[in-house]
């Protein structure tokens, strides 16, 4: 099992881009830290999904794994399928996962604006 990294990059605009590419069921994602108070969240999941369910989590609590966090409209940060939401919660922490799946390579894409 590995931890697989994130990237960051920072648009032209200067929002943050965070990646967390190719995980499979064997892998678990980074936690990313938001270092500053943000505008918004948004997160493209897509990928083979091989049944698993992808969920993201957040906590105001460092290095703890929280619960799920909540998409604009009050429904859940998870999705089985290729996906595009703006999350509604700004937690300290964030930590995508997955479960349930096999044969799965899912890469997660993070905006973050300030």
């Amino acid at each position: 099992m590995a931890e697989i990294a994130y990237t960051l990059t920072t648009t032209d605009k200067g929002d943050a881009l965070i990646v967390w590419p190719s995980v499979t069921e064997a892998d678990t994602f980074q936690m990313y830290e938001l270092d500053s108070a943000v505008s918004e969240i948004s997160v493209h999941i897509k990928g083979t999904f091989g049944g698993a369910t992808v969920i993201v989590t957040g906590s105001n609590h460092a290095g703890t794994t929280g619960p799920t966090l909540e998409q604009i409209g009050n429904s859940a940060a998870s999705t089985t399928t290729e996906d595009l939401f703006s999350i509604l919660d700004r937690p300290l922490e964030i930590t995508p996962s997955a479960s349930s799946g096999s044969s799965q390579s899912v890469s997660i894409y993070m905006m973050v604006r300030n």
